[in-house]
């Protein structure tokens, strides 16, 4: 299930992330940052309060949607540093090759750690998931009302 996730996100992410950096799609900076910083707390209170242990259908278009998003503002990134502008596909895609290694690594170690040894334990979700998830919510409205007060 967590493969088909990161799937759809990355997806969405590359789409995206690619036609910001071509000049293809427009973007702003201050509105792709607070969809970001929303779409993590969503999916921390998703992983919180989701009634039903198994991964509905649903999840995967919000994570899609959430990998459009953030593509975009990587791609924005990319542009406004100006990493981008001597060949913009190719540093876009060694840049997301980067990202998807590392979050390829955190996945395989979290499920190394976590999903092969906790997963199936009555606490998992009560010691694991919930506080991290806890965690990600309030950094992300944390970061949210920063990037809001430094904006205005």
């Amino acid at each position: 299930e967590v493969v088909k996730q990161a799937a759809s996100f990355t997806a969405g992410f590359l789409l995206t992330g690619w036609l910001t950096v071509i000049g293809s799609i427009a973007t702003n900076a201050y509105i792709l940052d607070s969809l970001v910083l929303l779409s993590v707390f969503f999916i921390a209170l998703e992983n919180i309060f989701a009634r039903k242990l198994k991964i509905e259908n649903t999840r995967y278009l919000f994570l899609l949607i959430f990998g459009l998003v953030h593509g975009a503002a990587l791609g924005n990134t990319l542009v406004n540093t100006g990493v981008a502008t001597g060949s913009p596909v190719f540093s876009f895609f060694s840049y997301a090759a980067g990202l998807m290694l590392g979050e390829i690594t955190i996945l395989a170690l979290m499920f190394l750690i976590a999903g092969k040894f906790l997963s199936d334990k009555s606490y998992y979700k009560q010691r694991v998931v919930n506080p991290v998830s806890v965690g990600l919510a309030v950094y992300s409205i944390y970061s949210l009302v920063k990037l809001v007060l430094v904006t205005n």
